[in-house]
């Protein structure tokens, strides 16, 4: 934040604008300089893009991951924390990478540890690259820990560009299919109308049907619009609660296909992140918290919440994720395997690259099937308002001769 100062010092008043995070800081940057504060206020201006839509400048995730990466080789080549990250913050193309990496050496030169610095921008670096950091930093393998972290982020940043990149053809499917049909109501229907009144034409019930929604959309299209607006609001508003959120979640998981995706997902992600913990040397329980912090459905984050809870109790893994009825039998018995051989984060490590290639295969399935479904469903729509409108015709055609 950005402060307006009067000081006195050296025989003179000075004024002046200072960017610190409270004023008692400003105050103590004065003092180092030979000065005695005298009046401070925050200064009024208007906020920048980078502050007023911060999401929208954060940095990348790929930025992210290569800063992490190259983080780790300088510390492997045994530079020191605060010469590699003077080295990274000079070479940093992303303004607001640099601006933290800049927030960071002044953290580290107030004697901040560097978990402590990073666990200051939850946007930039989730609460997993926090742990690993701060494990890293414990036990002296700070360059482990980042290569791990980057590695895991790398991994889920392909698996999100793979399934973006297969939804993008049904949703241009979609979309187009939406835009011809919105014609065909709005433009090519309305003119025949007026053709099939003036004939007389004996219209067939599909095409009474037609007209009929052909009639509703273009006299109360305002309100029809208006209707979706509202009805948006509200049901982004109901997502948006507990209550919603647990729905959405539950139907996600009960659909066809889309539910096996998501669930092999959830199973990947959590092999992965116990194994990566596990071997970093933090605590089961611990290890657990941040797996149910880190899930992303709403179900499977209450089932691993009573997983938790039993493994507080004394009651191990493999039990209460057996007792929850959610996770694959399959995985519960290759957790039994781990915990009785003493070998869990290895059979986890190997259980999420199963779960990874299997989430592939269950989505290139789930595409397949999509794609000939949403043509063919297109098809049908568009063949009944061809059928509605050509069958008239062939009315009308009759009654000439």
């Amino acid at each position: 934040m950005q402060y307006r100062y009067v000081a006195y010092g050296q025989g003179k008043m000075v004024r002046g604008k200072l960017e610190g995070s409270s004023a008692l800081q400003i105050e103590e940057v004065l003092a180092q300089q030979g000065f005695r504060l005298l009046k401070l206020k925050p200064a009024l201006h208007l906020p920048r893009l980078e502050e007023a839509f911060p999401s929208f400048f954060q940095p990348k995730k790929s930025e992210v991951i290569l800063f992490t990466r190259q983080l780790a080789t300088l510390q492997e080549c045994g530079i020191g924390l605060v010469p590699a990250l003077n080295i990274l913050r000079s070479q940093a193309r992303n303004r607001s990478l640099k601006k933290v990496l800049s927030e960071l050496l002044e953290a580290l030169s107030r004697g901040e540890p560097f978990s402590a610095g990073v666990a200051k921008y939850p946007r930039v670096f989730n609460q997993l690259y926090c742990k690993m950091v701060a494990v890293g930093e414990k036990s002296g393998q700070l360059e482990q820990a980042l290569r791990q972290v980057a590695a895991y982020m790398e991994r889920q940043s392909l698996m999100m560009k793979k399934v973006a990149k297969a939804m993008t053809y049904p949703a241009l499917v979609m979309l187009l299919a939406v835009g011809v049909v919105g014609v065909l109501l709005t433009v090519a229907l309305p003119p025949m109308v007026g053709v099939f009144e003036t004939f007389g034409a004996k219209l067939p019930a599909p095409t009474r049907a037609l007209l009929f929604l052909t009639h509703v959309t273009t006299t109360y299209r305002l309100q029809i619009f208006l209707g979706m607006v509202v009805l948006g609001l509200l049901a982004a508003w109901f997502l948006g609660q507990p209550l919603g959120r647990r729905v959405k979640d539950r139907a996600l998981l009960k659909i066809p296909l889309i539910g096996g995706v998501i669930l092999t997902g959830e199973v990947a992600r959590f092999s992965r992140i116990v194994s990566m913990l596990l071997r970093a040397g933090v605590s089961m329980p611990d290890t657990m918290e941040l797996v149910c912090d880190t899930s992303t459905n709403v179900v499977v984050k209450d089932a691993l919440g009573e997983v938790q809870k039993d493994l507080l109790q004394g009651r191990g893994l493999s039990a209460p994720l057996a007792r929850t009825k959610l996770f694959p039998p399959l995985f519960v018995q290759m957790v039994i395997i781990g915990e009785e051989t003493a070998t869990l984060e290895a059979t986890l490590s190997n259980v999420a690259d199963a779960y990874d290639g299997e989430v592939e295969e269950k989505i290139g399935v789930m595409m397949t099937f999509l794609e000939p479904a949403m043509t063919l469903m297109i098809a049908m729509v568009v063949g009944f308002i061809a059928i509605s409108m050509i069958t008239p015709m062939y009315s009308i055609l009759g009654s000439l001769k």
